[in-house]
Order: structure tokens, then C-alpha cells, then sequence
């Protein structure tokens, strides 16, 4: 009898684990199967998303944070301050981030959007346009040595006509192309310190240029072609640009120019 019991639940979990309904109910519930369902998948997601929607929500310290002049405190610390439009930050606000940043201006939708001015934890800040937390359009960078470019932004990056003034009355003109000098007039300073000034074209060396050794010394005055030095062009000089006045300049400015690569070697200077 117990056995005649047995060999029929066997043939009723046999037939439902072979059934269509099981292996579906199976495969939307088994995220890590080889199958990787779409269903698992969306469920997982939605609890993920679940968890940081309930345990991820910021703190209301003046105001109701919703559409009025309010103080918020985000969970990792961050602040803002300003007006809000549908809980979200818009119009004009301050933000103080955990690690020092701080922002001043105009908000869109919870992002940084129109004029405003961003200072970096290093002392160093921009003050120009802004497109949806990009610094984009017209703005000056400043560092804190006194170093300023000024000119266009597009994606976090100068773009177009720059002009870049370094300690020292030095000034250099040229067109930005995603952050480094592409035509014109410029600075390029590299990792090891050493520098070239000089023309620029089509982002390469081009035209009359000064390589400069990390202490100083000059180590080739003269014409550039395509990134390359010409031979022969060593004796030639042109006034402002690899005399020894300027070159005494930019090694007094040595540990202050280096800052200066953050802009022109595509960085985003924080």
C-alpha cells in the first residue's frame, strides 16, 4: 500500500516538473540561471531601485523641499539650499558636497544649469555657463596660483578661442579643441614638467616653438613641422617667445604652471 502511494506521487511531481507552466514559473524566478529570464531581471531591478527609493531618501531641514525656499541633507552628507519646483532643486541654490565642492547659481530639474560658480576643494573654480552639470558656454577657469583661462566650454571641456594668462604677465592665445591647444598660439606643459612653447596647428607643434627642459634649460629654439622639429632651425629666435627673459620666468613659475596641464591635458579641473 505505501509503496502503491509513493509511485503515484512520484508520477504527480514527475508530471508537474515536466509541465509547461513549472519550467515558466521556473525561469522567472531563477535570475542566475543560464537563461537569465527578462522577467527575473525586471523584478530584480525593481527591488533595487525599491531599496535606494526607501533607504536612500534625503533629509528635509528647513522648508517642506518640495516647492518653496528649503534646506535639503542628502544621505551621504551633500546640502543644497535654494528653491524647488516639484522636489526638485530649481532656480537659484547653493550646494556644499561632503568632499568641499561648492556650487552657486541656477538649477534645472535638480541639475546645475545656466550661470553659476563652482569652487573645487583645491581652491581652484570656474565661473561661467553651465548645461545640465556640464560647464558649457562662455566661462572662466581660475587657478589658485592666479592662473585664468578664459574662453568656451563645451562637455566639461575649453573648446574653440582660449586665451590661458599665467603668473608673470605671460599670455597665451589658441583655439581649445576637448581641452588641449589645437591652433594658435600655446603652452603645452608635459608629465615630466618639461614644456613647449610655441604655434600650434591641427593639434600638433607647428611653426616657431620652444622646448624647454624641466630646470630650464632650452633644449631646442626654432621651426616645427607636423610635431616634428625642422634641422637646422636651431640658431633662429623670435622676441617674447624662448629668450632667456621668458625662460627665467617659467622656471620661476615651475611648480605653478604644472597646474596649468589640468585644463590642457584634458582634465576637468578638480
Amino acid at each position: 500500500m505505501i509503496i502503491r502511494i509513493f509511485h503515484f506521487f512520484n508520477k504527480v511531481f514527475l508530471l508537474v516538473r515536466e509541465s509547461f507552466v513549472f519550467k515558466k514559473i521556473i525561469s522567472f524566478y531563477t535570475p542566475f540561471s543560464l537563461k537569465r529570464s527578462l522577467g527575473s531581471f525586471a523584478i530584480l531591478l525593481f527591488l533595487v531601485g525599491g531599496y535606494y527609493r526607501i533607504f536612500d531618501d534625503a533629509v528635509c531641514l528647513e522648508g517642506n523641499c518640495k516647492d518653496s525656499l528649503s534646506k535639503i541633507q542628502f544621505r551621504n552628507g551633500d546640502i543644497y539650499q535654494g528653491t524647488f519646483v516639484d522636489s526638485k532643486p530649481q532656480g537659484f541654490g547653493a550646494f556644499w558636497s561632503r568632499k568641499g565642492d561648492y556650487y552657486q547659481g541656477s538649477w534645472f530639474r535638480g541639475m546645475k544649469h545656466g550661470k553659476g560658480k563652482y569652487v573645487y576643494p583645491n581652491g581652484t573654480e570656474y565661473v561661467g555657463d553651465f548645461t545640465f552639470n556640464k560647464k558649457e558656454g562662455t566661462g572662466i577657469f581660475k587657478w589658485a596660483d592666479g592662473s585664468i583661462l578664459e574662453g568656451s566650454w563645451i562637455g566639461d571641456h575649453p573648446q574653440g578661442q582660449g586665451v590661458l594668462s599665467l603668473p608673470g604677465s605671460r599670455k597665451f592665445i589658441g583655439y581649445y579643441q576637448k581641452g588641449s591647444i589645437y591652433d594658435g598660439e600655446g603652452v603645452f606643459i608635459y608629465s615630466d614638467g618639461s614644456k613647449y612653447l610655441g604655434s600650434w596647428k591641427a593639434g600638433m607643434r607647428h611653426g616657431f616653438g620652444v622646448l624647454v627642459a624641466p630646470g630650464g634649460i632650452v633644449l631646442f629654439r626654432g621651426m616645427w613641422e607636423n610635431d616634428q622639429k625642422v634641422p637646422g632651425s636651431q640658431p633662429f629666435d623670435r622676441p617674447g617667445i624662448g629668450s632667456s627673459t621668458s625662460v627665467d620666468k617659467l622656471e620661476e613659475g615651475k611648480t605653478r604652471d604644472k597646474q596649468t596641464s589640468k585644463t590642457i591635458k584634458k582634465k576637468k579641473g578638480n
